[in-house]
């Protein structure tokens, strides 16, 4: 996995990362990992950050973004999940 920053954009990020998985082309073409962070931080829907709108999801997407930004933080993605869980 290559150097992330929490300012790194989410669709750039994710479509460095998985190549062929077309679902970067749905993700917000601004949000960032702070952004995602802050969503978790303050119990906002992280798939209207990802994705724009709370309608589109997809539970493998928001596992991959938050595998990164735990190493990003570096710190379990444990962490990182159970605070979305407590959303």
């Amino acid at each position: 996995m290559a150097k992330y920053h929490l300012t790194s954009k989410l669709r750039t990020t994710y479509h460095k990362e998985y190549p062929t998985d077309d679902y970067y082309l749905e993700m917000s073409k601004t949000a960032t990992f702070v952004d995602l962070f802050e969503a978790l931080d303050f119990g906002k829907d992280v798939y209207e950050v990802i994705f724009g709108n709370s309608v589109m999801g997809d539970s493998i997407v928001r596992e991959r973004l938050f595998e990164i930004l735990s190493n990003i933080m570096g710190c379990d993605y444990e962490y990182i999940y159970e605070k979305w869980l407590a959303a």
